[in-house]
């Protein structure tokens, strides 16, 4: 990428010159005014690619699509996005998607995204559902569901689940097969009626967050949880 093609993007005083994209493996390229990648972005040996607050609906014009197989971490918070095609990012760990709220589509294929653990969807107000990744560590929800899915209890690596804003009525018992699951984030479910009575047999669980949420009880199956936190019940 030559200085020539950036310019056509940046007003000098926010430009940044990259004299040989090849050898960076972490890029940050904040305030991005295109609304996708020019088509002569590619780097293999890009790991990290941080780009947030920026125009960008998609990452590639129409039909373009080029994987990058080394990229570990993403970030497009606060971003334009409209659609993300993640059958790119075939090693991805880490994905920001933080205030997309105009992102409608996440495309998650069947095999990709094997090593992902943590999914950032806070406020991504358009996504209605999103296809679950085995292995993630921590998944950020926050006012994206109404239902929560019946195979959420596949997520069996689990320990952070923030709900946080959703707008769910209840939670489903599959929930109770997250067996690492430490840290669960329900406040401000103003719709949530009630919580499992089984909640207890998550055993790993130290900290629930229930402040602003609709339950006028707490299932006596905590009682169980030696050292539990509860936040926000009164």
């Amino acid at each position: 990428m030559h200085d020539s093609r950036i310019e056509q993007l940046w007003e000098s005083r926010e430009r940044k010159v990259l004299n040989n994209i090849r050898e960076r493996i972490w890029l940050s390229w904040h305030g991005y005014r295109h609304w996708c990648l020019l088509k002569t972005f590619q780097e293999n040996n890009l790991v990290a690619l941080e780009m947030h607050h920026n125009r960008i609906e998609q990452l590639w014009e129409s039909r373009e699509r080029k994987v990058l197989n080394n990229l570990r971490f993403l970030d497009l918070s606060y971003s334009n996005l409209k659609t993300l095609d993640c059958g790119l990012f075939l090693n991805m760990e880490k994905i920001n998607l933080e205030k997309c709220s105009d992102l409608i589509d996440l495309h998650t294929p069947i095999g990709c995204l094997i090593r992902l653990v943590n999914l950032d969807l806070y406020h991504c107000c358009g996504l209605k559902s999103f296809s679950f990744v085995k292995q993630l560590e921590s998944l950020e929800g926050g006012n994206v569901l109404k239902k929560l899915p019946e195979d959420l209890g596949l997520l069996e690596s689990l320990e952070k689940l923030n709900l946080a804003y959703c707008k769910i009525r209840d939670v489903t018992s599959s929930i109770c097969k997250l067996k690492h699951l430490k840290n669960l984030d329900l406040h401000n479910c103003d719709q949530l009626e009630r919580l499992l009575e089984k909640l207890g047999d998550i055993k790993c669980l130290e900290q629930l967050d229930v402040e602003g949420a609709g339950i006028s009880h707490l299932p006596q199956s905590i009682s169980l949880l030696n050292g539990l936190k509860i936040v926000g019940f009164k």
